[in-house]
């Protein structure tokens, strides 16, 4: 018992998958919530990814899928999206994607030899991928950008135990953050934002030139375990995001796996190949999602088959 409580305290390591005992205990030395409450919380999200936060939204009747004034007060105040991404950051295909984020990073430090990269995370949720990029590049300049209080409360005690005193933390951009950063990384932040076309402008507006975005999205996964997600979004771009970015003047370097690249201003356009490939299956993806966007996903209907 001693020994699951000293490993569940140990210094996190972004790049490796906390255990239940160590997502556990993060989340009650943090906030000082019921240890069985937080264990029984946990255990539903591996069980059934998405309970928390469906069970939450269904609790307090907001509508799902649209956006509204009462879905900025559930992101605002609800404690779902700690036990969600706490469970998602462990997943394999999670901690791949911050693979290759750390060697986009690398990559991008070496493009800008003579002084530190500045990167931003914007949306970044509990902070491991800040927390990674602050661990790959100490050098770097890392802004943690996220609006959520509770989000960034967690970030907060994660860096302080790391020791990770460098990242910078905002919950709203300022005027200095124009033109600052040379990487911006969002990872599954376009399909809760009201407006992703303004947006993708918003994130032009504090990259410098030539600097990148490093993108991944999920405007196809209107699913009844994803309330939050946009339906609007879901019609107007999902496997659309290139076009979205080109038009606010990137080039897209890179498609297929995410994160998908985009390079402000002048930059190497992905293979053609790669081009076409993209879209010339584009009609056949939007054509398997429309039965789910038809079809009203119903998060009651989730919640009770996580039940059966």
């Amino acid at each position: 018992m001693l020994g699951a409580v000293a490993e569940s305290r140990a210094v996190v390591d972004p790049r490796v998958a906390l255990t239940p005992a160590q997502m556990t205990s993060l989340v009650v030395d943090c906030f000082g919530w019921p240890r069985a409450d937080v264990e029984d919380r946990l255990r539903r999200e591996r069980a059934c990814s998405g309970w928390n936060v469906a069970s939450d939204l269904v609790e307090r009747g907001v509508p799902p899928f649209v956006w509204s004034g009462a879905m900025g007060a559930f992101y605002a105040t609800t404690r779902a999206f700690i036990y969600e991404l706490l469970v998602y950051n462990a997943q394999p295909e999670r901690l791949l994607l911050r693979e290759r984020l750390l060697a986009l990073v690398q990559t991008e430090q070496a493009r800008v030899a003579t002084r530190p990269l500045s990167v931003l995370l914007w949306g970044d949720g509990l902070g491991f991928d800040a927390l990674a990029v602050a661990q790959a590049l100490p050098e770097a300049e890392v802004t943690y950008y996220e609006i959520s209080e509770l989000s960034s409360a967690f970030a907060a005690r994660l860096f302080a135990s790391a020791g990770a005193s460098r990242i910078r933390m905002v919950r709203a951009l300022d005027p200095g953050d124009a033109a600052r950063h040379d990487v911006v990384a969002a990872m599954d932040v376009m399909e809760h934002v009201p407006d992703p076309a303004v947006w993708v402008r918003d994130v032009a507006g504090v990259l410098r030139p030539g600097g990148v975005a490093a993108i991944k999205e999920a405007f196809d996964a209107v699913i009844a375990s994803r309330p939050t997600h946009l339906r609007d979004s879901a019609w107007r771009y999902a496997y659309r995001t290139p076009r979205l970015f080109e038009d606010a003047g990137f080039v897209t370097e890179r498609y297929g796996n995410f994160p998908y690249i985009f390079r402000l201003g002048h930059g190497t356009p992905a293979p053609l190949g790669a081009r076409l490939h993209y879209h010339l299956s584009t009609p056949v993806k939007l054509a398997r999602i429309l039965p789910r966007l038809l079809r009203r996903p119903d998060p009651v209907a989730f919640l009770r088959g996580c039940s059966s």
